[in-house]
Parts: structure tokens; C-alpha cells; sequence
């Protein structure tokens, strides 16, 4: 199964009564380079959020892809979300027209696809 998640990343909603795990290890969790420390981290309570429910669609088996689009988006946010979701992060900066954005759109879901295992018809027998 696969997740993509398609925003400027500025992160705005939060369950109040959430938090992450006890367990929880940036250093394990977002270390991009491989070198043992963390390459992002948060205390903003709703990229906590964000970050925590993409960790918990990848516990279940979930790949996350992420697109940032728009000039002001939080590409760090949305970056750190694909690396924990063990998928692409493709940035699509704005600034543009329209048809330039909707070009870069169409591209970035063809790169999407590209990553997404072929579908298989599952048929069970009665």
C-alpha cells in the first residue's frame, strides 16, 4: 500500500491527545545520511503529528511519498516524512504558472508511479 501525500508541508492540525512513543529515537528514526544522528528533528507539536502518523502508516506496511509544493512549503518536513515513509520526495517550488506547476505535477506522480510495485490480482477461492 501506498501513501502520497500532496501540500505545501506546513503542518496545522494536530489530535491534541496525541504524542509520540516513549521509544521514540530521532537519531534512529531520521538519519538520512547513515552516520547515527538524526538529519531532522522537531519540537513543533503538528509536524510531530505529521511525522508520528507517517511513522505509523509505515508500521503497518505503508510506503509514504511526499510532494512539497508551492514556494513556502516546509520541504525539510515533507523530506523527513519520505525518508521515514521509504519514499520519494519530490519538491515542486511554485513561483511558476499554472501550466509550468501542473507539468511539474504530472512529472513528479510519473516518478511516483514509476516506485509503486505493479498491482496484483488477489482472487481467493470460496
Amino acid at each position: 500500500p501506498t501513501i502520497i501525500v500532496m501540500t505545501d508541508g506546513n503542518a496545522n492540525r494536530r489530535d491534541s491527545s496525541w504524542s509520540l512513543p516513549a521509544d521514540w529515537d530521532w537519531d534512529q528514526v531520521t538519519d538520512f545520511d547513515g552516520d547515527g544522528s538524526a538529519d531532522y528533528s522537531t519540537s513543533d507539536v503538528n509536524k510531530l503529528y505529521a511525522i508520528g502518523k507517517a511513522k505509523e502508516a509505515v508500521d503497518l506496511g505503508f510506503t509514504v511519498h511526499t510532494m512539497s509544493v508551492g514556494a513556502n512549503a516546509d520541504r525539510d518536513l515533507m523530506a523527513a516524512i519520505a525518508f521515514i515513509g521509504g519514499g520519494l520526495w519530490i519538491d515542486i517550488p511554485g513561483g511558476s504558472t499554472v501550466s509550468e506547476m501542473e507539468e511539474q505535477v504530472s512529472s513528479a506522480f510519473s516518478q511516483i508511479a514509476a516506485n509503486v510495485p505493479p498491482a496484483k490480482l488477489i482472487y481467493d477461492l470460496p
